[in-house]
């Protein structure tokens, strides 16, 4: 079964980009989209909405054509690592359980302090599935419910 919140995962697309609308210049939500080894800060400003999904700025995630094959993965794990090392981590955990490799993943968090997710795009629903059928899926020993 499917978790959200605290330690774990969930289908779905979260606030569905409302939380990016917000100016991360005020401590506030802040989207980072991985480009190769590099995350960039995506939007933060009161008229910017993007799509955690698919990284168009056209319409937020809930709106998004992807949302089928979308899922929020949280875990402690990622909150302690260093930004460059997250998305590797989280490959890494995917391919260690035997699980679908991701289309495309976003990181967000509210701030610097704040817990924060990835917004994953798998190739398929049944990708999405998978993960969240998966029993003990962990993420460097953390486990992901």
């Amino acid at each position: 079964a499917a978790a959200a919140g605290g330690c774990g995962r969930g289908g779905g697309a979260g606030d569905g980009g409302k939380s990016a609308k917000r100016s991360a210049g005020r401590g506030v939500p802040e989207a980072r989209e991985d480009d190769g080894e590099q995350q960039v800060a995506v939007g933060a400003s009161s008229s910017h909405v993007i799509c955690f999904l698919c990284g168009e700025r056209s319409h937020a995630a809930t709106d998004c054509e992807d949302r089928h094959r979308g899922a929020t993965i949280k875990c402690g794990a990622f909150d302690t690592a260093k930004a460059s090392q997250r998305k590797r981590m989280l490959q890494q955990a995917l391919k260690e359980a035997g699980l679908p490799a991701l289309d495309r993943v976003m990181w967000w968090q509210r701030g610097p302090n704040a817990s924060g997710s990835f917004f994953a795009r798998f190739s398929s629903e049944e990708d999405v599935l998978k993960l969240l059928e998966a029993p003990g899926f962990k993420v460097s020993g953390k486990k992901a419910v």
